[in-house]
């Protein structure tokens, strides 16, 4: 008898969507044990009921066993009834909308599958044809597809790629009865990927192996091997901390499966305080792979034109969706103009840029598709309001860089590594100041060039000759400078202020510098006279001690006379009430009753600081001494030098200089 093959469209259909598969690998997939039990069994017994269903490749087989489980029960009793409904289905990514469109065409033969994997030209708009039979439209985006089959969709869902259907492809490409798969096999893996790790005559466990290292591969593309965890990071204090929270977070919401729904992040502070690095070490801490781009990179990657720049924007977030769960870095985000800034012709232009970016970080927050969004900025008050508002950056962390001796020698041997392992770096943090992670990276490197231009190991001198050059000045000079600054220090301490440092390192900006804490943030009149009294005290010393007054201290004179204009000026602590929040120095040569009252003060507080002078020229001598010898002094070696017997010490706080 001769069997004749089916003739009809569906069949014709499905007979050439049927690839071909060895031999070895036939098995029903009627015999495959599913290993947990869900919600979704009864759907996976509709996949069952597909006559042959393990004569399939890996990616035929992954498309089915989602589509078939993420298809809800309703829907597929009125895709056997031919109701003409319409259904949408929101893909992860491209590649999965092709295959599951391609199954949805063997799956359901009555149906009209739609599928939408790119924006419509431009100028035109996406058809579809009127429901009078079921239509299902596949897309990752809905803006693909035609507004009017959005607005009319009868039910619309997202496929989710879960652990069941996962584990019943696999096992029943290798043959196997069951296998055991988890939310985190395939973390962050598009179709390709996890098609790419099936491969014929392999066992489950050699699936699932070659998942996760694709997923370490993604994980790993972008930061350098030199991109520590967040637990081992040094210098970043309670920003760290705050990433670590949400790093656990991150793998916990993963761990579950499902969607990740976390805060997009943005991170701020001055350049080079680690801002990216902080971004790497978060992806690499949670093993999720980093997406890293720049509004430069948009335009360098295109034509620059406003169309071209746009789609930069857009293939960036389209592939953070893709590879999710993700880490998607925008850097120097302050290259965004805010339009409040900007001219007519300039906002004209970049309106489209901001607005799409915008629309895409709303899309990517409604996807919830577990991308954590992180912008970096040195900016933070240039950027946008409607850009950094909650619901776009929910979480602002400052980044202020290393502030303790214990963080700033952290990383140091951060980027030491092995070298210097038995040296004390102590002398080298004192030297060193407040160093960004930027510049001790800068540094230890200079260090390394010199010693290998010598062809000798790095040695702890080395590093010392790159952070403070030997001074050239005349010893005079040095001293003169030691005078000065110890007397900042001394008076201020006098006075009850914060000192945490007086250096004499000869610098491009300064000879030396001595640093005050802030304090509290609400001063009264006299806590900002005590102020400048210790900044005049340099010059005052330079009367009394040396050589006379000295160009040296000309950026005392202009801190010491700002600080008595907001006094009379700006926060109403002078004879007047009447606020000027504008006024600065140049004011002075405009309003003379206004001038010759700061000049009354400046020549008050100016005799206070010699009086200082004069009463505590031993300890200021005797801390001249040791900055003569060591360069840089420290708090507890300046209150060392007084005795103990002068202010009390409030806790370290964001500081400014005297010069």
């Amino acid at each position: 008898m001769i069997r004749r093959r089916p003739t009809s469209p569906a069949a014709r259909l499905k007979r050439r969507l049927r690839p071909k598969r060895p031999a070895s690998l036939k098995i029903s997939a009627r015999h495959v044990r599913r290993t947990e039990r869900t919600d979704d069994d009864d759907d996976l017994e509709y996949l069952d009921a597909i006559p042959e269903y393990g004569a399939g490749t890996p990616r035929i087989l992954l498309a089915k066993a989602v589509l078939a489980a993420a298809i809800p029960s309703e829907v597929k009793k009125a895709f056997k009834a031919r109701l003409p409904i319409i259904v949408l289905v929101d893909a992860p990514t491209v590649v999965w909308t092709e295959a599951i469109a391609a199954q949805a065409s063997v799956l359901f033969p009555g149906v009209r599958v739609i599928s939408a994997t790119k924006p419509p030209a431009r100028g035109t708009t996406p058809d579809c044809p009127p429901p009078t039979s079921p239509i299902l439209a596949v897309t990752p985006n809905r803006s693909w597809l035609s507004p009017a089959a959005v607005a009319a969709a009868d039910f619309s869902f997202r496929l989710e790629v879960r652990p069941a259907s996962v584990a019943q492809a696999i096992a029943s490409f290798c043959g196997r009865k069951s296998c055991q798969v988890t939310a985190s096999d395939y973390a962050s893996l598009d179709l390709t990927d996890l098609a790419f790790a099936m491969r014929p005559n392999s066992t489950p466990e050699e699936c699932v192996e070659r998942m996760h290292r694709a997923i370490r591969s993604r994980a790993s593309a972008t930061p350098t091997d030199r991109t520590a965890e967040l637990s081992q990071l040094a210098g970043f204090g309670e920003a760290a901390q705050s990433m670590r929270l949400i790093a656990l977070d991150f793998v916990s919401q993963r761990e579950i499966g499902g969607n990740i729904v976390l805060p997009n992040i943005l991170l701020y502070g001055p350049p080079g305080t680690g801002k990216t690095t902080l971004a790497r070490s978060f992806a690499r801490t949670v093993n999720a792979p980093l997406i890293q781009t720049s509004v430069a990179e948009w335009f360098t990657s295109s034509a620059g034109h406003l169309g071209d720049v746009a789609s930069a924007a857009q293939r960036f977030f389209e592939q953070a969706t893709a590879l999710a769960p993700s880490v998607a870095l925008i850097d120097e985000i302050d290259a965004i103009p805010n339009r409040e800034t900007m001219d007519d012709r300039d906002r004209s232009w970049w309106t489209p840029i901001i607005t799409g970016l915008l629309v895409q970080i709303d899309q990517l927050r409604a996807r919830s598709r577990g991308v954590v969004l992180i912008a970096a900025t040195n900016h933070k008050s240039k950027l946008d309001s409607a850009l950094i508002r909650p619901g776009r950056f929910d979480l602002h962390i400052q980044i202020r860089g290393p502030q303790t001796e214990k963080e700033i020698e952290g990383v140091f041997r951060h980027y030491l590594g092995d070298d210097l392992v038995d040296d004390d770096l102590t002398a080298a943090i004192r030297l060193a100041g407040k160093p960004t992670g930027a510049i001790i990276e800068a540094w230890v490197s200079r260090a390394r060039d010199e010693a290998r231009r010598d062809q000798r190991i790095l040695s702890f001198s080395d590093l010392v000759a790159i952070i403070a050059p030997a001074d050239k000045r005349s010893p005079q000079e040095i001293e003169e400078v030691a005078l000065h600054e110890a007397a900042h220090a001394v008076v201020a301490c006098a006075l009850g202020l914060e000192v945490i440092s007086a250096s004499i390192i000869d610098t491009e900006t300064s000879g030396g510098v001595t640093e005050l804490g802030h304090g509290s943030s609400i001063f009264s009149r006299r806590e900002l006279e005590c102020r400048a009294v210790a900044i005049l005290a340099g010059r005052a010393c330079d009367e009394r001690l040396s050589r006379g007054p000295t160009s040296g201290a000309a950026s005392d004179l202009w801190k010491s006379t700002a600080l008595v204009l907001d006094i009379h000026s700006r926060l109403g602590l002078g004879d007047t009430l009447v606020s000027r929040e504008s006024i600065d120095a140049a004011h002075l040569s405009l309003d003379p009753h206004l001038r010759s009252m700061v000049e009354q003060d400046l020549r008050r507080l100016m005799n206070e600081a010699r009086d200082h002078v004069e009463r505590l020229e031993q300890p200021i001598r005797a801390l001249a001494a040791r900055l003569v010898r060591h360069r840089v002094v420290l708090a507890n070696e300046i209150h060392g030098c007084l005795g103990g017997g002068f202010g009390e010490r409030s806790s370290v706080s964001p500081s400014e200089t005297a010069p």
